[in-house]
């Protein structure tokens, strides 16, 4: 399948439009679990370890990439994506949640004559993914994210 049009959310903003590239990896911390007479290292799954990177186009303008990102740094952010913006969520079409802290932004960087494409990586903030594939199951899902992050972000959440 190629990613042609996938929907990029953050904080209730839709960066789908401004959104160049989106990468969800979902996995496990490593814990080294090797013991004597083991002829190898050895090791077993932690908790959930995951990231969502998004790229973005640049844009300063009111409302935009920079002035809705900035604020958000070192918050709790919820962060929902799925494969095709144009399709319901479906079995076809999960969408991914997650509540994740993003704890940097470069808001100016680039080479000469190149579009300014800042990288966004939101990092697992104690809870795990969630995939829905039904509609309701993933508004759900994203408000009770949201309630999560209100909770835990304190003042400034989602300026």
């Amino acid at each position: 399948m190629i990613l042609r049009n996938a929907s990029v959310t953050i904080n209730g903003t839709d960066f789908t439009d401004e959104c160049r590239e989106v990468q969800v990896n979902d996995g496990r911390a490593e814990h080294d679990n090797t013991v004597m007479r083991m002829t190898a290292e050895s090791v077993e799954a932690g908790l959930d370890q995951w990231t969502i990177t998004v790229k973005l186009r640049q844009n300063y303008a009111a409302g935009k990439v920079h002035q809705t990102i900035r604020p958000l740094v070192g918050t709790l952010c919820t962060v929902i994506v799925r494969p095709d913006a144009n399709q319901p969520v479906s079995a076809d079409n999960e969408q991914v949640t997650g509540m994740g802290l993003l704890l940097k932004y470069v808001p100016i960087g680039g080479a000469a004559g190149k579009p300014q494409e800042p990288t966004l990586e939101f990092k697992n903030a104690g809870t795990s993914l969630e995939y829905s594939t039904t509609g309701a199951l993933a508004d759900a899902a994203a408000a009770a994210f949201d309630q999560r992050a209100r909770i835990g972000a304190g003042p400034g959440y989602g300026q």
